[in-house]
């Protein structure tokens, strides 16, 4: 059986997304956060390293920041 489709978590919130076999290698955008990234088939792929949870703390601090930031803005 040929797969039409592969299993990827976002790396930003780490949701499982079920990704077109065509988009592989392509920009993509996690439809629960918004995270951009690129489909990998990770079956293809070594298994990600360290590296990776410094770059997804730092999108989580970004994003904490700007949520900061834009609840200062709403106070009065």
């Amino acid at each position: 059986m040929i797969r039409s489709r592969f299993f990827q978590r976002c790396p930003v919130c780490g949701r499982g997304m079920l990704i077109p076999i065509e988009q592989l290698g392509d920009p993509v955008s996690c439809s629960h956060c918004s995270g951009h990234f690129h489909a990998t088939d990770a079956s293809a792929c070594p298994p990600r390293g360290v590296q990776d949870h410094g770059s997804l703390m730092r999108r989580a601090n970004e994003l904490l920041v700007a949520e900061s930031s834009d609840m200062a803005e709403a106070l009065p």
